[in-house]
């Protein structure tokens, strides 16, 4: 809330955009275990979101630790920044990997859950596929979807994000 009150500029909206208030649900410390259809051993997620730019985005850096077969762990890092573009009003993101990537993605609002479509090359795999982040009580779960043809989407992974700290 610090960051949204700013009582010497004028602002247009004067705590942040509406649209954003909607991914609330992503803001604070949460961590969580998750588990590929086609991988036996669980993978580790964290993600840490926050408000930025006085509400104008939302800031989620995050990391995903996956064991490999000779005991060794690969580990990712993102950074992704999610704004609402003045243009067209969309839900906007783009993410910085630390493998030098940058990937730009719409996000759609469904009820109480956000999805966009994601990279098909991602996930080792080249069909269509789509991210799902829906709140539940203690987080959010993300679920990642890959459509096998004709829009048959089969679920790839989920992640069950849980709380460690309170809301952002």
């Amino acid at each position: 809330d610090p960051f949204l009150f700013d009582p010497v500029h004028e602002h247009e909206h004067e705590h942040g955009s509406v649209a954003l208030r909607k991914l609330q649900f992503l803001l604070g410390h949460f961590q969580g275990q998750g588990q590929e259809v086609t991988r036996p051993e669980p993978f580790q997620k964290e993600l840490v979101g926050s408000w930025e730019a006085g509400g104008r985005c939302i800031a989620l850096r995050m990391g995903v630790t996956y064991p490999l077969a000779d005991g060794r762990k690969d580990t990712h890092n993102a950074f992704v920044a999610i704004g609402v573009n003045p243009q067209t009003d969309g839900i906007e993101d783009r993410a910085y990997t630390d493998g030098g990537g940058v990937h730009d993605f719409q996000l759609r609002l469904e009820g109480d859950a956000v999805m966009f479509d994601e990279r098909p090359d991602a996930h080792y795999s080249e069909q269509p596929a789509r991210k799902i982040l829906r709140p539940t009580a203690e987080g959010f779960e993300e679920r990642l979807e890959v459509d096998h043809g004709a829009g048959r989407f089969e679920t790839h992974f989920v992640v069950t994000m849980q709380r460690v700290t309170p809301n952002a």
